[in-house]
């Protein structure tokens, strides 16, 4: 209730500020109305006396006509103030505007880097030979390195390929697939040498079907009408390597002949997140899988509402991977923000996790340093905090602000790694005005993926 009121008389104070103008009105007419009170008052003539005195000329008011006169002044100063308000507001939307068409400029000039990069660099294309499960690769314009499928993924299989370590103009190198299952239990030899087949036909749909008959006619339609196509990514670099592509094909298979039969290509784009160049192991280790859940007030999860004098805002990270389930561990956080000029402001070396463990029925909640983050689990890390004076504190822990932001644009790089899991790093992005702090859509932008902080052995 105190804080409902002390908002509304702040608010209306401001509208009640008055402008010079009418600050100067206002002076001289209650100055006037002084004056007057003392003549009538103070002053006392002989009402014989024909000699006229200074304050004779002043206006000789009721109090109603004071009264009608302050309200009048009341009036021009609050209409005045809204006339100054609005000005402002003009030209605060005016300096946004030009910031957000400065952008556009920006983002218009990478764009037109980007694709004169594209027309510079080398095109792959991939295609199928003859019968059976026969890909091949071939560069256009330039020579390309590291030429490699990226993972996919299936329900039960998970396929990728050898890497090309040079591809020339003019020649072509087959692309040896390995299929492998995801779950990481069961024999070694079948972990090793699943055969790329059990990865198409394991991408068909099932049979459906409320009979016996409708299911075998369904089984019947899939097996010898329909051909199933799948989007492989094929990923590869300049031969400089500062420059890295990646090319879309839809890749057709026909259950019936067990075989490739056609391959499309649908585009080819600078890739932001390049791949390992790292050849896939026989029998492939697989680690925790660490992303970007969300920014969240902590509400929802009932996370404590105060972080030293302020209150804090979250960062969610998840682990996706939880087939088979593997556990990230020693999971730490570091910040950097970064104003509209690209300057790092603050550094947060190591943020501070909630860490919200479940044993059965019981619930644990510490604050640390680190987190482990278990398969299909999330945890949260502080990224700032507000105070009640709207102020945004960036701190290396509840007892150490380092700092507070400024009126601005403001994008905060986020990396996030892990002993046995991959990471992450990527920026968030959000506008600091006086009025609000607004969250740019999406705010989160991934930018690459973060190996293992500790070397995995297979």
């Amino acid at each position: 209730m105190q804080k409902a009121i002390s908002e509304r008389l702040l608010h209306w104070g401001s509208i009640l500020a008055m402008p010079k103008l009418v600050g100067i009105v206002t002076g001289g007419y209650t100055l006037l109305g002084a004056v007057t009170w003392a003549r009538d008052e103070l002053v006392k003539h002989n009402p014989a006396d024909s000699a006229w005195h200074v304050v004779d000329f002043l206006p000789h008011w009721t109090f109603w006509q004071w009264g009608f006169g302050a309200v009048v002044i009341v009036l021009l100063s609050v209409l005045e103030t809204s006339f100054q308000r609005r000005k402002e507001a003009d030209v605060g939307h005016g300096g946004e505007v030009g910031k957000l068409n400065n952008e556009i400029v920006r983002l218009g000039r990478q764009i037109g880097e980007l694709e004169e990069r594209l027309k510079e660099g080398p095109t792959v294309l991939l295609s199928n030979v003859g019968n059976g499960i026969n890909l091949r690769v071939e560069s256009l314009r330039q020579d390309a390195i590291n030429v490699g499928l990226v993972q996919v993924q299936t329900g039960n299989y998970f396929l990728n390929s050898d890497v090309v370590r040079l591809l020339k103009v003019g020649s072509t190198e087959s692309l040896i697939l390995h299929c492998y299952p995801r779950d990481a239990a069961g024999s070694l030899v079948r972990q090793g040498f699943s055969s790329p087949t059990l990865f198409f036909n394991g991408a068909f749909p099932e049979p459906e079907g409320e009979t016996a008959g409708e299911v075998m006619e369904s089984a019947l339609t899939l097996l010898m009408e329909r051909r199933m196509a799948l989007l492989f990514d094929i990923a590869y670099s300049n031969l400089s390597g500062t420059q890295h592509y990646r090319s879309s094909f839809k890749v057709r298979w026909d259950r019936m002949q067990e075989a490739i039969v056609d391959v499309e290509p649908v585009e080819t784009k600078i890739d932001r997140n390049p791949p390992t160049t790292a050849p896939p192991d026989v029998i492939p280790v697989q680690v925790a899988q660490l992303d970007f859940l969300e920014w969240h007030a902590g509400d929802s999860r009932s996370f404590p509402n105060s972080y030293g004098d302020a209150h804090p805002s979250w960062i969610a990270v998840r682990n996706t991977q939880d087939a088979p389930p593997r556990t990230a561990r020693n999971v730490t956080a570091r910040l950097e923000f970064e104003d509209s000029s690209g300057t790092t402001q603050f550094t947060v070396p190591n943020a501070d996790w909630f860490v919200v463990q479940r044993i059965g029925t019981t619930k644990i909640e510490s604050w640390r340093r680190d987190a482990t983050i278990e398969a299909g689990d999330e945890q949260s890390f502080v990224l700032f905090a507000t105070n009640d004076k709207r102020q945004v504190i960036i701190s290396k822990s509840a007892g150490e602000p380092i700092g507070m932001l400024g009126y601005d644009k403001w994008r905060v790089r986020i990396i996030v790694t892990s002993d046995d899991g991959q990471g992450l790093e990527g920026e968030l992005r959000f506008t600091y005005t006086r009025s609000n702090l607004a969250r740019d859509h999406p705010a989160f932008h991934r930018i690459r993926t973060v190996p293992p902080t500790v070397r995995q052995k297979s």
